[in-house]
């Protein structure tokens, strides 16, 4: 959900499918883009920031907000690329589950 009028990037889907390597069984999360409370793991740096959770006094602070905050904060994530650690961190905590790779598409991917 960017575009050229829009600040920041905010995803509209986040996906996460849980395989085992051992046997191929799959499992797939969806996350809704307006969660809100999305807790950081001890070990990111936004948890200093959020120790409850993304939460904000106006109620603007949801899952899709969390990878333009990590480019707000991208002193915190030197060497990464400070949006996605951000989100990574974010869903991995939610989840339970280690990310170990993603994919990003955006709507420029769909164009002829």
């Amino acid at each position: 959900d960017a575009a050229a009028h829009r600040e920041g990037l905010r995803p509209d889907s986040i996906n996460v499918a849980s395989v085992d390597a051992a046997t191929g069984r799959t499992v797939l999360f969806g996350l809704p883009r307006n969660m809100q409370r999305v807790p950081f793991p001890e070990s990111s740096p936004l948890r200093a920031l959020y120790p409850n959770g993304f939460v904000c006094d106006d109620g603007e602070c949801m899952l899709n907000g969390i990878y333009t905050l990590g480019e707000e904060h991208a002193d915190l994530y030197p060497g990464q690329e400070a949006g996605l650690a951000a989100i990574k961190e974010a869903v991995s905590e939610t989840l339970g589950l280690e990310l170990n790779y993603y994919a990003m598409v955006d709507m420029g991917g769909f164009e002829a």
